[in-house]
């Protein structure tokens, strides 16, 4: 695609540059992870659900095969000349207690890597009790910087392999007896998005 060409496209839908965000479940998360390493310039927020950490292969998905330190190497490496936009970026992670597909310290894993990227430490844990949704049952845990948060880090009790959407008909790969993943990282972005004056 030309670059003048998508930069028109987009002037013309009218897309807020500030608030470009990404998500994805599975490999989907996976490849949320790989875009917020490779354009930290173009994504304000990355939406990790269920993802291996950047780096992995598919046959390493089942155990966590990759250290924090190698997966923050291997995400700065990608994002090169745009790791300022780093400063600026925010991630969500979620995932459920009950996944057998993705290991679930993958998670973790991913939180940890962009939190010590981002130079945030844990600030504070919640429960998931009171969250939109029809099974809220789970934890969570913030990573801050001096300036408020920065990573969100939720596990949803009983969740599988699954995009949390809290209701509606559900399907494959998408449970309703979940929190509403799609209303909670759309309002950690926006009421946490360092790019909007």
């Amino acid at each position: 695609l030309d670059l003048v060409a998508a930069l028109k496209a987009r002037a013309a839908l009218g897309i807020d540059a500030a608030q470009v965000y990404v998500s994805g479940l599975s490999s989907g998360g996976g490849e949320t992870m790989l875009m917020g390493c490779l354009a930290p310039d173009v994504f304000a927020g990355i939406g990790i659900n269920a993802g291996p950490t950047v780096g992995t292969t598919s046959g390493q998905i089942s155990s966590v095969a990759v250290t924090q330190a190698q997966g923050k190497n291997t995400c700065t490496t990608f994002a090169g000349a745009a790791s300022g936009s780093f400063a600026t970026q925010l991630t969500s992670v979620v995932y459920g207690s009950n996944d057998t597909t993705v290991a679930p310290g993958y998670n973790t894993l991913n939180a940890q890597i962009m939190a010590s990227i981002y130079g945030a430490g844990t600030s504070s844990t919640f429960s998931l009790a009171g969250l939109a949704g029809t099974n809220t049952a789970g934890s969570g845990t913030l990573y801050a910087d001096a300036s408020g948060p920065r990573v969100s880090l939720v596990q949803n009790t009983n969740l599988g392999h699954n995009w949390p959407a809290g209701g509606g008909p559900g399907g494959s790969y998408v449970s309703t007896n979940s929190i509403d993943y799609p209303a909670y990282v759309t309002k950690f972005f926006f009421d946490n998005n360092r790019r909007v004056d």
